[in-house]
């Protein structure tokens, strides 16, 4: 029960940092899934189409970044659909220890043309693609989770009136935030996303 408890604290987690890296993302790249519907209808120029996912959203995101922080970007969260999109293109390399050992939450896929580590988010909507720069040292990352109780456990307390039922509770604090240009940020110049729209 304990591990089960855990898991569903660190999936909370999880998923308030990534809320919270979404829009702190200091730009956006739209990208046309359907752009390729207007004179080219070859299976060839589809897939070109397709391929420029990477080569001019991806590429020109990580572009912003670079100019800001003069860092590439080293990480990629999406949706399942979304990494169904960048898993079809011959420059993405699928993880092997992601086969062998598949877990809950968020997970390592791969790496896109040997840059972009890609990372698989269950919650995340199916038309963001979420990049940023990770670093071990305060100055150079996007985001900062500073845990200071990791996992506390209340002490039993009695759950219905008839003193039967004894219950514990599960806590954990945080404090989570994006690293900008001054110490008022709500925005980084680390972080960007693309949107995935149909017109």
């Amino acid at each position: 029960m304990t591990a089960e408890l855990a898991d569903e604290l660190a999936r909370e987690q999880d998923r308030y940092i990534i809320d919270k890296m979404i829009t702190g993302a200091g730009y956006n790249v739209n990208w046309n899934q359907n752009g390729y519907l207007g004179d080219d209808k070859s299976t060839f120029e589809r897939k070109e189409y397709a391929r420029s996912l990477y080569s001019t959203a991806i590429v020109n995101a990580n572009a912003y970044v670079l100019g800001r922080v003069y860092r590439n970007c080293d990480f990629a969260i999406m949706s399942a659909n979304t990494y169904a999109l960048l898993q079809k293109l011959e420059e993405f390399k699928l993880d092997n220890a992601f086969t062998l050992t598949p877990s809950i939450g968020i997970q390592k896929m791969g790496v896109l043309q040997g840059w972009l580590t890609i990372y698989l988010d269950p919650g995340m909507s199916d038309n963001k693609i979420l990049m940023g720069c990770s670093a071990s040292d305060w100055k150079n990352t996007s985001m900062i989770f500073a845990p200071f109780i990791p996992l506390y456990f209340s002490p039993q307390f009695i759950l219905n009136s008839d003193f039967t039922q004894l219950k514990k509770g599960v806590a954990s604090q945080w404090w989570a935030g994006v690293v900008g240009t001054d110490k008022n940020a709500v925005t980084s110049p680390s972080l960007v996303s693309v949107t995935i729209t149909s017109s």
